[in-house]
């Protein structure tokens, strides 16, 4: 991408509130496109081998890296401890299918939200049971 093709968004940063979620993952997904980092954040890590140099390798862990810490910058809040939890590795792919699992309620994350939502439902004294149990 050149220089003048590279664009600046700012956005709001995520607070994990999951009816936000749909329009800033658009909006942060813009951002990593205009940073040049979209297509790492979709690819397969690579393995340096006899195809694949160490500089490639370097590239993309340099890029995830780069990744992490823009969902450091663009999230606050309960998404931002989420995302935190990768420090150690700066592993910004893993953060971001982190987020996915929890925020489209896919994968381990989304399923013990769930799990833990349900089991904190009460049914209110004048509260229909049909609507309840729609719930």
């Amino acid at each position: 991408m050149s220089e003048e093709e590279k664009v600046t968004l700012k956005i709001k940063p995520f607070s994990g509130k999951p009816e936000e979620w749909p329009s800033w993952r658009l909006k942060f997904e813009a951002v990593l496109y205009g940073k040049d980092l979209l297509d790492n954040l979709e690819s397969t890590r690579p393995v340096a081998d006899a195809t694949t140099s160490e500089a490639i390798v370097d590239s993309w862990m340099k890029k995830d890296k780069s990744i992490f810490y823009q969902l450091i910058l663009h999230t606050s809040g309960d998404a931002s401890r989420l995302v935190e939890q990768y420090r150690t590795t700066y592993g910004g792919q893993l953060a971001w299918k982190a987020m996915i699992d929890k925020y489209e309620g896919s994968g381990e994350l989304g399923a013990v939200d769930l799990a833990t939502q349900m089991a904190n439902l009460r049914m209110g004294e004048s509260e229909d049971p049909d609507q309840f149990f729609g719930k």
